[in-house]
């Protein structure tokens, strides 16, 4: 139950801020799905960091939800991909069941447990990713979070299970904490290969 519990948090905390762009960002920035796949550089300096992703009709398109001055949680950003088919029958057809896989990232201002500051870097973003399971799917894990780097930091990597299996990067720099979430149906997924391309793209600043 607390795994099905956490999924749909997740799922409509994607689909509240797809709906939210429709509705209010969407009519400024149809635009900006160009008609060939090219890299499209994201760079956030206010957030600190920057990704390139494939654009295009044949490609993805990015939706950047609006989020509240303040949250609770310190959630500051989310990037929303979806591949341009699915896109497009989404945003649509009212009557689908389910969102699209989709490749995510969220940002969110740190919030430091006073009770862990002694612990090291890697062990507080631990904890917080088993406090925060609507943005990390941590409790739906079925593998072991393993040490990564991302751009020359450390980071954890696990997979976890839904409706769809995800693939989670976790980064926690310079006062932020990053979540990439990549959705696939299976390994060959053009989803999984495009998260993973995503993350090679990452530069901290």
């Amino acid at each position: 139950m607390k795994r099905i519990l956490i999924f749909v948090v997740l799922t409509l905390t994607i689909l509240v801020g797809f709906m939210l762009y429709t509705q209010v960002v969407k009519p400024t920035l149809d635009n900006r799905t160009v008609a060939t796949v090219v890299p499209m550089k994201i760079e956030a300096t206010d957030l600190k960091f920057e990704f390139t992703y494939p654009s295009g009709e044949s490609a993805y398109t990015l939706i950047e939800p609006p989020v509240p001055p303040e949250t609770s949680d310190g959630l500051a950003k989310i990037y929303i991909m979806m591949k341009n088919e699915d896109y497009q029958a989404f945003s649509s057809e009212s009557d689908l069941k389910e969102t699209p896989p989709t490749v995510t990232v969220f940002v969110l201002k740190e919030i430091k447990d006073p009770n862990n500051l002694d612990e090291d870097r890697q062990s507080r973003l631990m904890k917080w990713a088993e406090s925060n399971p609507q943005y990390t799917s941590y409790s739906l894990r079925n593998s072991e979070p393993e040490e990564v780097s991302i751009d020359g930091v450390k980071a954890l990597h696990y997979i976890s299970s839904g409706n769809y299996e995800s693939e989670v990067y976790l980064v926690s720099n310079r006062g932020n904490i990053y979540v990439f979430v990549g959705q696939y149906t299976e390994e060959s997924d053009g989803g999984l290969v495009m998260l993973k391309d995503l993350i090679n793209t990452v530069s901290f600043y």
